[in-house]
C-alpha cells in the first residue's frame, strides 16, 4: 500500500490577496500526515512554487499508478472564487499565478484514481466577502480575520467579474459537483452534520471543505497558532 499527498498552500497571492497563514498550513497538514497516519510520501508547494501548471503536475504524480489498497491526500488552503464558465458559474480553486483551477479539471485529472481511495481537503471559501470583524463582549473590534474569497484586480481572459456577470450564467455548481447536483441525491438540513453511507459509484473519494457556497473561510486568528481557523481546527 502507498500513502502519497500533494499539499498545496499559498500566502503570496499579488496584490490585495495576499494571505497570512495557508503555508503554516501546508506544513502542519504534512507534518500530521507524517506523525499520525506514517504517510510514506509529500510533495508540497508553496507560494510561486503552486502554480497552475506545478499544481496540475502534482495531481498527475499523485494519481499515477493509484491501486485500490492506496491513500491519496490532496490538501489546499488558499483561495476560492466563482468563474462563469461555458454559460455556467462555477466555483475554483486560484493558483499563485491567479488562475482557477475547476472541478472539470480535477475530475480529468484523476479519472484513473480507484473508488474510495482519495481524500480531498480544502481550505478555502467560494462565496463573496471581505475582512471578518470579531466582536469582543465590551463591544469593540477584538481583531479583523481576513477571509480567503479570491477578488479580481484587473481584466484577464480568465477573470469575469462576478457582480457583472453572475445574471448571464444559467447554472450553478458547488466545487467537487462533477455530476449534475439531482444525481447526489443530497438535500441540504438545517440541523447537525451526518454521516451517510457514500452510494454514489462515480465517487472516487471524500472531500471535505472549510465552507458551503454560501459561507466564508477565515484565514489565522490571534487562537489558531498561525494556521487557517479550518487547518487548526
Amino acid at each position: 500500500m502507498t500513502t502519497r499527498a500533494l499539499v498545496v498552500g499559498i500566502n503570496n497571492y499579488p496584490g490585495t490577496n495576499a494571505l497570512p497563514s495557508c503555508v503554516q498550513d501546508a506544513t502542519a497538514f504534512s507534518t500530521h500526515l507524517q506523525s499520525k497516519f506514517a504517510f510514506q510520501e509529500i510533495k508540497a508547494l508553496t507560494d510561486q512554487q503552486a502554480s497552475k501548471h506545478a499544481v496540475l503536475d502534482g495531481l498527475a504524480w499523485l494519481f499515477n499508478g493509484a491501486t485500490p489498497q492506496d491513500r491519496l491526500v490532496f490538501f489546499y488552503s488558499g483561495h476560492g472564487y466563482r468563474p462563469q464558465i461555458n454559460g455556467e458559474l462555477r466555483e475554483a480553486l486560484v493558483t499563485q499565478d491567479s488562475r482557477f483551477l475547476d472541478d472539470t479539471e480535477l475530475a480529468d485529472a484523476m479519472v484513473s484514481v480507484p473508488d474510495g481511495v482519495l481524500t480531498i481537503v480544502l481550505d478555502t471559501c467560494f462565496s463573496g466577502g471581505l475582512e471578518k470583524l470579531f466582536i469582543a463582549e465590551d463591544g469593540r473590534i477584538a481583531h479583523v480575520v481576513k477571509s480567503k474569497f479570491w477578488t479580481a484586480e484587473a481584466p484577464t481572459s480568465q477573470v469575469i467579474s462576478s457582480k457583472g456577470f453572475e445574471p448571464a450564467a444559467v447554472s450553478f455548481r458547488p466545487f467537487g459537483l462533477v455530476l449534475p447536483p439531482a444525481s447526489k441525491g443530497y438535500v441540504p438540513g438545517t440541523g447537525d452534520a451526518t454521516v451517510t453511507t457514500l452510494t454514489l459509484p462515480a465517487s472516487k473519494g471524500l472531500l471535505i471543505s472549510a465552507a458551503q457556497a454560501d459561507e466564508t473561510a477565515s484565514a489565522s486568528t490571534p487562537g489558531t497558532n498561525g494556521m487557517s481557523a479550518f487547518t487548526y481546527a
